[in-house]
């Protein structure tokens, strides 16, 4: 009862004065149409109607209860240190919305020049363009109901940022619900619920000095809407199992580029971490890739995850530069390069039980160091392991996986401490000219030990096969004690004029149960040199055989 009316039937005591009275003295309490600049502190209760506008150059306090329209077009607009505090209760919410349905109000707009402690909750909003949208400025928003916005819920302008975001229902927007800058992705925590294409994050830069950043589990996907996102200058990226991550054109995520940066998505069987395109009709190479850079933390991992339709400008759906991650229990498929690119002086920490396949290139190109940390259980498409590298001086083993490895260098060369082993049933293969050296100009080691029914085939990488596709195997001087090829095929070299080449290393080399054919030279080559070789086959080389000067037809070997 107004206390007109009260006075106009003279019963004072049956109004409640207090009720139309301000928490503080001389604060107005509103109801009614508001078309004028809020330039003193201002309380809204009861029912209120926005026309054009209003802007708050003070602070504005919405009372639980309050239900504010807003004619078409209409909006609050915050700046001068103004604010908006619309607090309401579980039991008595506050509503902001379109005075007639389908006439759109715009927004209510905090502009950078604004006081940073505008608060909204338990708030019912409705029927605007953007609900709230913020620019370079702070907002907290908990318990809040927004939806029918025919652009955003939420938009958060660059540095912007929530003070909370927690329990918060958005629905039935026409583009983003929320559209966020990336750092911001932590305070959307998995009590809200949001629907709609996706949650846009923004900037592209995640690096504020030592910050964390932790993506939780929404029910629909995170969307990188620009070119790419760098995670660099101590930045910490975590991603929780579940998150989808919807990638935009030609987008990539980058780690590391021009300072310490760190990525962590791993997921889990039940609940794996979902790169992929945010195209309608997805298809390989719509988007680039995430790239781990020098700075990048050799703590950085993949598991469990699904990375699909990468690959865009050649580059490797996951790519490695200087620098080395760990890569487990991951299905990569539709990159439009490869699976996986190791650049040289790249490894990984480790790379096991991944299923890489359907990619336009090999599942991985790396060096040869990097290969050997790539565990048997990995399953790898026909295309197998690429080789890129000229130098092994490091011990590792190339373990079975079932594919080949193929050497695509000109020459990868054992030495300075390297040992290459090789494990029965591997498969090698060498592109147009290259070789295998070992000992050449410091100590280097191969062991390739096969058995009778898993032999070591190294051979040509063409689909069809000719004498001299490839160089040879050669033992140098500095080549280790202990050198040994057992149980192996030497297949269609030949083109440096032999598949098998010893020279000057003493007795270091034994060579034992192998098949040397198909050369278009020599089939072995012995020049100074003293191997142990006992129950080999030969044939089918152009030349025969050459021991230390002495020439052997194929027969008489």
């Amino acid at each position: 009862m107004s206390l007109l009316l009260c006075l106009g039937i003279f019963v004072f005591t049956s109004c409640d004065p207090e009720a139309l009275l301000p928490d503080e003295p001389d604060v107005p309490v509103v109801q009614g149409d508001w078309t004028k600049a809020i330039n003193e502190a201002t309380v809204w209760s009861g029912k209120v109607t926005v026309k054009g506008t209003v802007y708050v150059n003070a602070e504005l306090t919405i009372k639980p209860g309050t239900v504010v329209t807003f004619r078409e077009d209409a909006q609050l607009y915050v700046q001068n240190e103004g604010s908006i505090k619309a607090v309401g209760l579980a039991d008595t919410i506050i509503v902001l919305k379109a005075h007639e349905q389908g006439a759109d109000w715009q927004r209510i707009y905090i502009n950078d020049n604004a006081g940073k402690s505008s608060k909204f909750a338990y708030c019912h909003i409705s029927g605007a363009e953007k609900a709230i949208e913020v620019y370079y400025n702070k907002v907290s928003i908990d318990n809040c109901v927004i939806k029918d916005c025919s652009v955003n819920g939420v938009y958060l302008h660059g540095e912007s940022e929530f003070g909370s975001f927690t329990a918060n229902t958005i629905s039935d927007c026409e583009e983003y619900p929320l559209v966020i800058p990336f750092l911001q992705a932590t305070a959307v925590t998995s009590d809200n619920e949001i629907s709609g294409i996706g949650i846009a994050l923004s900037g592209y830069q995640v690096g504020k000095k030592n910050g964390k950043v932790t993506i939780h589990e929404q029910t629909i996907p995170y969307v990188i809407t620009q070119s790419y996102v760098e995670i660099d200058d101590n930045a910490e990226v975590t991603i929780e199992p579940g998150v989808t991550i919807a990638m935009g054109e030609d987008s990539y995520i980058s780690v590391g580029y021009t300072s310490s940066g760190k990525l962590t998505a791993v997921g889990t069987e039940e609940k794996p971490i979902t790169f992929t395109s945010n195209a309608k009709d997805k298809a390989a190479g719509d988007w680039d890739g995430i790239r781990f850079y020098e700075y990048a933390s050799k703590s950085s991992a993949l598991k469990n995850c699904h990375i699909e339709y990468a690959g865009g400008g050649d580059y490797g759906a996951v790519e490695v530069y200087y620098t080395a991650v760990a890569i487990d229990s991951c299905t990569i498929t539709n990159s439009s390069s490869y699976g996986v690119l190791a650049h040289s002086e790249s490894s990984f920490t480790s790379f096991t039980g991944n299923v890489i396949k359907d990619n336009e290139l090999c599942p991985v190109r790396c060096s040869a160091a990097a290969a050997g940390a790539i565990a048997a259980d990995n399953e790898l498409d026909a295309l197998g392991v690429e080789i890129y590298s000229y130098e092994l001086t490091e011990k590792v083993t190339w373990v079975n996986l079932k594919v080949p490895f193929t050497i695509k260098a000109s020459y990868l060369e054992i030495d300075d401490g390297g040992s290459l082993t090789i494990e029965p049933g591997v498969t090698v293969q060498f592109a147009e000219n290259s070789y295998l050296s070992v000992g050449y100009n410091s100590e280097g080691k191969l062991v390739a030990e096969g058995t009778a029914e898993e032999p070591i085939i190294f051979t040509s990488a063409m689909n069809d096969k000719y004498p001299g596709d490839w160089g040879n195997i050669r033992f140098y001087e500095y080549s280790s004690a202990g050198c040994i090829l057992d149980h192996c095929k030497i297949l269609y070299g030949g083109d440096d004029g032999n598949s098998l080449y010893l020279y000057y290393c003493d007795a270091k080399v034994t060579i034992q149960n192998c098949e040397i054919a198909y050369s278009d030279g020599y089939g072995i080559y012995v020049n100074n040199a003293s191997p142990t070789m006992s129950n080999n086959t030969y044939h089918d080389n152009k030349d025969g055989n050459n021991i230390n000067g002495t020439e052997y037809t194929d027969a008489e070997m």
